[in-house]
């Protein structure tokens, strides 16, 4: 019997400690983010993408982020 699931890989969460300066993530994140990438890309796995959300919602938004 074959059993199909769905499954959904979630990216890093962004935070400050994750990032150079400015917006740019580090060296080891971005490379993270990339496997995220290119595993949900060969694999047809959804991403649900949400180092860029958080980015979006404080950079963009201005909404804080707690520590």
């Amino acid at each position: 019997m074959l059993v199909y699931a769905d499954v959904v890989l979630m990216n890093l969460q962004y935070a400050p400690a994750l990032l150079q300066k400015g917006e740019t993530p580090a060296a080891a994140p971005r490379e993270m983010l990339r496997i995220f990438e290119t595993i949900t890309s060969e694999h047809d796995v959804g991403l649900f993408r949400r180092f860029e959300i958080m980015r979006y919602r404080h950079v963009k938004r201005g909404i804080p982020i707690r520590t």
